[in-house]
């Protein structure tokens, strides 16, 4: 199922992150904190105004991924483990692979990654990915994960790299930053059997 377990990963700094699937439970908090990070980046596809889940859809939407066998969503947490209820502040970073929906793709996944702006360079990125590349790696039902990143942001694309990912296409002018500011996209993806 699409679930791991909470972990910690100390970072760069030293700092300590919990790496954690989301839960149905955590919808209230996992809103506001995915908005807060989606109004922080001008490289990711969704602007902060156009992510409009109510929190039963978002709730709907953690319990289809944990119950997928192809799908994860992982949060990335300020701090050691932690029982408390989730403080949307702690949201650090998410990370997710996305099931495609047709039986002959099923064996992609897509995968998309954010990390708060006051986080970036210390490691989080990494941490995320591993934990996501790890469970593509053990799942038999996966052969490959895709993603799409902004031609120029070379950080995001060092980090795909080093995960093993490599550059297959290119679509000119795809991603519109700023009204009126076009900029290639790269498709980017790593085997993993």
């Amino acid at each position: 199922m699409g679930t791991i377990p909470a972990s910690q990963a100390t970072l760069r700094t030293g700092e300590v992150i919990t790496l954690r699937s989301a839960l149905s439970a955590d919808a209230a908090a996992v809103l506001p904190g995915a908005k807060r990070i989606f109004g922080q980046s001008d490289t990711v596809l969704t602007q902060a105004d156009e992510f409009t889940m109510t929190v039963e859809e978002e709730a709907k939407f953690l319990t289809t991924r944990a119950e997928s066998p192809y799908g994860l969503f992982v949060l990335a947490l300020a701090g050691p483990v932690s029982a408390t209820p989730l403080d949307p502040s702690r949201i650090i970073g998410i990370g997710g692979l996305d099931p495609m929906h047709r039986r002959r793709a099923l064996h992609n996944v897509n995968l998309g990654l954010m990390v708060d702006s006051a986080w970036h360079g210390k490691g989080v990125g990494d941490a995320l990915m591993t934990a996501l590349m790890a469970w593509a790696r053990a799942n038999p039902l996966i052969r490959r994960v895709q993603l799409e990143v902004v031609a120029t942001n070379p950080r995001a694309i060092r980090l795909y790299e080093r995960h093993g990912f490599v550059t297959e296409g290119r679509r000119k002018g795809c991603f519109q930053r700023q009204p009126g500011v076009f900029e290639d996209d790269l498709i980017m993806a790593a085997d993993v059997v």
